[in-house]
């Protein structure tokens, strides 16, 4: 667990309170509140209104303006008050604000990791990742001046974090026991692109396509081999489509699963991940950054997808003698338990917001009084 943050405001300060501002990918400003509605929103905004309702209840009261926003380039207003939670960017670039802030929480953070989580090896994955990262550096350059000038504020630059992508689609459902659960194995989401673009017509596919294209053949190859496994794999029409299907629906059959596959999607990390945490699944993943947020002892790390049909067999063993084996589905169920454990104490926005109020009210002590 995050030190705990007790409720706090500068001595020399009056109480002011806050103000949360969501700034839709579509245009306006919706202003937050608890309890917050998030319909017609992105998805993310469930997931980042328990992240502002901790920080409120932590941090409140300073006279922040606290904006959650998907660009990288635009404020309505920006001082040494302002806190940003910025959501979206998967090119990892500095936002043109960095320097004029109090503080930046970054999903996908400011250092692209795209290459050191794909195991290297001369295939079609590692030539794509390798033009996916050249790509990458391509669309960082419009963030270098803002970068320079962050670095150039030395000890007293604004604080940039990293942050959790988030459960975006998923919502509590009431806990099944993980041997009680009816579903073996799911997939629940998109493998190609989703639209008929120049991306999908290039003889070299994305990372996404080749790892999902990968992982589905290995799960076509589970199913060969292990035909009294029940496997939920539903290819919908693309990311957009899977996160805009219901969520109550999506919600329930995680809750009902045992093993959640989670291929990369455009990026390594991707909302099913946590998903996936917060449904209690036992995971199999790529390899994720080194980034402080992931940590393996939760999930189990794939190099290859052609390895699932083996992955499998030590999660699920086959049953022998007419009976469960018991015995051999420990190392799953222990999986599970350390998989919840790991959503309550590191992943859930409750305790993201608390980590993102320690650090404002940390940056917040070493402002001079207005």
């Amino acid at each position: 667990m995050p030190p705990s943050v007790e409720a706090t405001t500068l001595e020399t300060e009056p109480v002011k309170p806050n103000r949360y501002v969501v700034l839709p990918p579509t245009g306006g400003e919706v202003a937050w509140s608890a309890p917050f509605d998030p319909t017609g929103l992105p998805n993310d905004c469930r997931y980042f209104s328990d992240v502002f309702r901790q920080l409120d209840d932590l941090a409140g009261g300073n006279g922040l303006t606290v904006y959650l926003t998907w660009s990288t380039s635009y404020l309505p207003s920006c001082d040494e008050r302002t806190v940003v939670f910025l959501l979206g960017d998967e090119w990892c670039r500095f936002p043109a604000y960095s320097d004029k802030v109090l503080a930046v929480f970054k999903v996908f953070g400011t250092r692209p990791t795209h290459l050191s989580t794909v195991p290297f090896r001369l295939d079609a994955l590692t030539i794509s990742s390798v033009l996916q990262r050249v790509r990458v550096a391509a669309k960082r350059v419009d963030g270098l001046p803002a970068k320079a000038r962050w670095l150039a504020k030395g000890g007293h630059r604004p604080v940039i974090k990293t942050l959790p992508v988030g459960s975006g689609h998923t919502l509590d459902c009431d806990y099944i026991p993980w041997d009680s659960r009816s579903i073996d194995i799911a997939f629940l989401g998109s493998v190609a692109h989703g639209n008929s673009g120049l991306r999908n017509r290039l003889p070299l596919k994305s990372p996404k396509q080749l790892a999902r294209g990968q992982m589905m053949d290995g799960l076509k190859e589970v199913a060969r081999r292990r035909p009294e496994l029940t496997i939920a794999a539903e290819a919908l029409g693309g990311f957009h489509a899977a996160m805009a299907s219901d969520a109550e629906s999506y919600s329930r059959t995680l809750a009902d699963t045992r093993i959640a596959l989670v291929p990369r999607g455009t990026n390594v990390e991707t909302f099913r991940f946590y998903e996936a945490h917060r449904a209690g699944c036992v995971i199999v993943a790529d390899r994720m950054p080194d980034n402080g947020i992931y940590t393996e002892s939760s999930f189990v790390t794939v190099d290859r997808w052609a390895d699932l049909p083996v992955i499998i067999e030590k999660l699920l063993p086959p049953v022998t003698g007419g009976s469960s084996d018991t015995s051999g589905r420990a190392h799953g169920r222990l999986l599970h338990e350390m998989t919840r454990e790991r959503w309550q104490t590191g992943l859930h926005g409750d305790v993201v917001g608390r980590r993102a109020a320690t650090t404002v009210v940390t940056a917040l002590s070493g402002l001079r009084p207005n």
